[in-house]
């Protein structure tokens, strides 16, 4: 329903900053205009380093825009994608690190209150890899609060009609029941399931396969080394039951936070940078040598994303559009195409071992007999083995009887000898006996 765009803005003094420009679809209905203006009133009031600042709310006349800080990172899909693509899993103090600023930065959108005192009650209802942006030095930042909930915000969402990613949402959320913060907590364990196993919590082949997983199913089992007093937290975020988990996100960071205490993991913004410096080593190898070079990092990224759009590739200095992974699409069109090629290669395989078995090994040409007296037959004559020749009898000499130069030799039409049998279907064949008799015809 909308669309996220690329912007420099210009101050005096040649003052340069990049924003990011989110609006509507011009070519679609109000509603996500109106959904847009709710985003805009609700992100104005959310002033937190776990959520990305929406600096200005403006319109060009006819469609109205948002403009937020521009992030120089990866979103937490990127990451996964980057690290399991390496054959290495993400390790276990970022995975937690991620999950402990999301859990702070939900906990003061939950917390938070209007003016006058009264609380928003805001539920985020999209908490996803691709919400959760790292930067590059390390920051981790919630995004999108577009389809977010509040009480002092108008419902747009219709009976019977679910607002959320599939696979990203809790039961009662499948089920269009209300949603209180409790929401937001089941999501944040999808999450960090999916950041500590690299797997897909709730997948399927359909929205609808998934939505029964989440009301009806257990996650997927957890690996053999998995820590276990991580997983008794992350079993009580992802209980089919609300009142089973964590009360508020701050509950399941305090938790988190004495786990990472005991096992003495590095959740600090320093580690996470050095993990991204890591993972995304060709990007920063390029944005260093653009500094090098004198180029600001305005020019650099609008460089990149120029070169970018060019290739039809998606960007690679900034996560602006999103991006398919292994761990959101699984390769259901390449097994298509490979089971099709197997069908395929097994028919042909098939009909050429049955025309085999059908045809012959060897044609022998039709035994023709004449009236006339035998021919005299060459030294050289090849055997032939019949039930209805005799021993005795002269093979052929052409091994193309039907050739229009070729001489065909008589038969002995005596009594001891008998005539072949004729099938239904074989007609019979006239040829000139030899050039000294043009007048014998032989059948």
């Amino acid at each position: 329903m909308g669309a996220v765009y690329l912007a420099r803005t210009r101050g005096v003094g040649g003052f340069e900053r990049l924003v990011v420009i989110k609006c509507a679809l011009p070519s679609i209905a109000d509603t996500p205009q109106q959904m847009l203006l709710a985003e805009a009133r609700l992100a104005a009031t959310l002033q937190h380093t776990n959520i990305v600042q929406v600096q200005d709310v403006d319109t060009d006349g006819s469609t109205v825009f948002l403009a937020m800080e521009y992030l120089h990172g990866q979103d937490a899909r990127a990451l996964l994608a980057r690290s399991w693509g390496k054959h290495r899993p993400l390790p276990l103090d970022q995975a937690v690190s991620i999950a402990l600023s999301v859990c702070a930065g939900l906990h003061y959108a939950h917390e938070k209150h209007d003016n006058e005192g009264q609380p928003l009650e805001i539920v985020h209802r999209d908490i996803s890899p691709s919400n959760v942006f790292v930067t590059y030095d390390g920051s981790v930042k919630l995004i999108d609060f577009g389809i977010a909930k509040a009480t002092t915000l108008p419902s747009e969402t219709q009976l019977g009609t679910i607002k959320g990613k599939p696979g990203y949402m809790s039961p009662e959320q499948c089920r269009c029941e209300p949603l209180d913060r409790r929401n937001d907590i089941f999501c944040v364990g999808i999450l960090l399931y999916e950041l500590t196993t690299g797997k897909r919590c709730f997948a399927a082949d359909n929205e609808y396969l998934i939505a029964k997983k989440i009301m009806e199913e257990p996650p997927p089992a957890l690996p053999a080394d998995y820590p276990r007093e991580l997983a008794a937290i992350l079993m009580r975020a992802l209980a089919k039951d609300r009142g089973e988990r964590f009360p508020t996100a701050l509950a399941m960071q305090e938790e988190l936070s004495a786990f990472a205490a005991r096992m003495r993991l590095d959740v600090s913004q320093f580690a996470m940078m050095r993990l991204m410096s890591q993972l995304f080593a060709g990007e920063l190898a390029a944005w260093h040598a653009a500094q090098k070079s004198g180029q600001s990092l305005v020019d650099h990224v609008i460089k990149r994303s120029t070169m970018t759009v060019e290739a039809v590739d998606p960007p690679t200095a900034s996560t602006v559009h999103e991006r398919p992974t292994p761990i959101d699409r699984p390769p259901r069109r390449r097994i298509a195409w490979l089971v099709a090629l197997a069908i395929v290669i097994g028919g042909t395989a098939g009909g050429i071992a049955w025309w085999r078995a059908a045809t012959p090994a060897s044609a022998t040409p039709p035994i023709q007999h004449s009236d006339a007296a035998p021919a005299a037959l060459p030294d050289a004559s090849p055997a032939i083995v019949g039930s209805d020749i005799s021993p005795d009898a002269s093979p052929p000499i052409d091994a193309n009887p039907n050739a229009p130069d070729a001489a065909v030799p008589a038969q002995d039409a005596g009594p001891e000898r008998r005539r072949p049998r004729r099938t239904k279907t074989e007609q019979p064949q006239l040829h000139l006996d030899d050039e000294t008799n043009p007048d014998s015809i032989i059948r």
